[in-house]
C-alpha cells in the first residue's frame, strides 16, 4: 500500500511519540527519582497547599492557670504556573514524498532526528533542574577579546560549541550586540569563545540561552518570579533564602512558589559552607541538622564529579570502599555511611564543583499538565516550513518541578575538590 503524508503523521504520533515520552521520563536522573504528579494540576497551574508555620498555641501552665492562646497551623496555597519545553525537529519534502516507494528511508531520517531531538532535550530539561530558574546558566569572571572565563567547569559544560546565548547585565537588561554562538570551549580553563562578543559584555553579567528571557526584572515577589521561562531547579529550591532579594543567579535564592523564605523561615533550607573536603562525617552533619529541621532524613545526595572524586579519595585513604547502588531508571550511584544508614550519592555533570545536595526525593513534586507529545491541535504533527519544502513537527511538556518543603533539603557549599 502506498504510504503518504496522513502515514508519516502517523508514524511520528503511534511509533516514535511512546519510545521518546518514556526516554525523556526516565533517561534524566532526577526526574526518574519523583513521581509525575498530574492531580495537583488545576488548568496551568499546579496548586499546592503548603506548611508554613507552627500552632503557638501549646505549653505547660501552673494548676489553675490561664491556658495557652488558641492558635492553629499556618498554611498557604500556592499556585504555580507550569512552563513550556519545546523540541522542534525538521525533515524535507523528498523524505517525506519518498515514503510512497521506501518507507525505510523516512524511518532512518526521522529515527536520526528522533535521536538527536532526545539527547538535545535531555540534556537542557537536566540542566534546567540544576541551575536557577531565571535562566542564568553561568556568571562572567573575566572578559578577553571573545573569550569569557568563567568561576566553574559546570558553567563552561552547559554551553555547547554552537548553541547561542545572551548575556544580561545587573539591571537585567539585554547586553548589545544579540545573540553570541559558542565557537569554542576549554572546560579545564573554565572559559568560552564566542564568534563575535560586544564591548559591553563585562564581569558579573549573567550567561543565558537565547530566546530564553530572565523575566526583565528581579526576582522579588510572585509576580516576577512566575514571569521566568524554564522550570525550578535544585539551586531555586534548596535554599537558606539569604540572599539579597533580588538576585538571578541562583546564589540563595529567597523566593520559592510565590512564598519569601525571609517571610517564612519554615520555609529554609539547612545550608553551610564547609570548607572542607566531602567526608562521610561532613554529610551526616548536615543530614542531621536537616533532620533537626523537619523530622525527616534526605535520601539522596547530588554532586559534581569532582566533590564525588574527592569522596572516594577520601575512602581510598582510609582503605575503605563504597558499595554502589542502582537508582529508579537504572543510574548507578555510590553511597555514603552515616550513623541513619546508607545514602546514595550521584555525580551530576550540571552541579557546581564544591556544592553538594541533599535531598529528600518524596518532597519533591515534578507537575505535569501535558506529557511529551507532538503538537497537533491543527489535526497534523508535520506542518510546512514557510517559503521552504520541509516539514518540521514539535514536541512539548508543560510542567513545573518543585517542592512542598523546602526544609526537607540541605545544601553544602565550598567543598574541598
Amino acid at each position: 500500500m502506498a504510504l503518504d503524508f496522513t502515514a508519516a503523521d502517523s508514524a511520528l504520533k503511534e511509533d516514535y511519540q511512546p519510545a521518546i515520552r518514556e526516554q525523556l521520563n526516565n533517561s534524566i536522573m532526577l526526574l526518574a527519582q519523583v513521581e509525575q504528579n498530574t492531580s495537583d494540576v488545576e488548568g496551568s497551574e499546579a496548586v499546592l497547599s503548603l506548611h508554613t508555620g507552627r500552632n503557638t498555641g501549646v505549653g505547660a501552665r501552673a494548676e489553675s492557670g490561664t491556658l495557652p492562646s488558641a492558635g492553629s497551623q499556618a498554611y498557604s496555597t500556592a499556585r504555580i504556573p507550569v512552563k513550556f519545553n519545546y523540541g522542534r525537529i525538521q525533515v524535507t519534502g523528498p523524505i517525506i514524498e519518498g515514503m510512497k516507494s521506501n518507507r525505510g528511508s523516512f524511518t532512518r531520517a526521522i529515527d536520526s532526528e528522533s535521536k538527536g531531538i532526545v539527547a538535545d532535550l535531555k540534556r537542557d530539561v537536566n540542566r534546567q533542574l540544576h541551575t536557577p530558574n531565571s535562566g542564568v546558566i553561568g556568571t562572567v569572571v573575566s572578559v578577553s577579546t571573545n573569550t569569557v572565563t568563567f568561576a566553574t567547569e559546570a558553567e563552561v559544560r552547559r554551553q555547547e560549541v554552537g548553541q547561542t546565548f545572551d548575556f544580561y547585565d545587573g539591571d537585567f537588561a539585554v547586553e548589545a550586540g544579540g545573540v553570541y554562538t559558542v565557537a569554542s570551549r576549554d572546560i579545564a580553563a573554565k572559559t568560552v569563545t564566542y564568534s563575535t562578543l560586544n564591548a559591553a559584555v563585562d564581569a558579573d553579567d549573567w550567561v543565558v540561552r537565547a530566546g530564553v528571557t530572565m523575566g526583565g526584572a528581579a526576582i522579588t515577589s510572585k509576580a516576577t518570579e512566575d514571569a521566568t521561562q524554564e522550570i525550578h531547579g535544585l539551586e531555586d529550591i534548596v535554599s537558606d533564602a539569604s540572599g539579597t532579594a533580588g538576585t538571578s543567579d541562583g546564589q540563595a535564592p529567597v523566593w520559592l512558589h510565590g512564598i519569601s523564605g525571609t517571610a517564612s523561615p519554615i520555609w529554609q533550607s539547612y545550608e553551610s559552607a564547609v570548607s572542607a573536603a566531602p567526608t562521610d562525617s561532613v554529610f551526616e552533619t548536615a543530614m542531621d541538622e536537616i533532620n533537626l529541621a523537619c523530622g525527616e532524613d534526605p535520601n539522596l545526595i547530588v554532586t559534581s564529579h569532582k566533590a564525588a572524586r574527592a569522596f572516594a579519595a577520601t575512602l581510598k585513604s582510609q582503605k575503605r570502599f563504597s558499595n554502589s547502588v542502582e537508582l529508579k531508571g537504572g543510574f548507578n550511584a555510590i553511597t555514603v555511611q552515616t550513623g541513619r544508614g546508607e545514602i546514595p550519592l550521584w555525580a551530576e555533570r550540571d552541579t557546581l564543583d564544591g556544592v553538594a545536595f541533599l535531598v529528600n526525593t518524596a518532597r519533591l513534586t515534578h507537575w505535569v499538565m501535558s506529557d511529551w507529545g507532538f503538537m497537533d491541535r491543527d489535526g497534523s504533527v508535520l506542518s510546512r516550513v514557510a517559503n521552504t519544502d520541509a516539514y518540521e513537527a514539535t514536541l512539548y511538556k508543560y510542567h513545573e518541578f518543585g517542592t512542598d518543603a523546602r526544609n526537607a533539603h540541605g545544601k553544602l557549599t565550598t567543598l574541598t575538590v
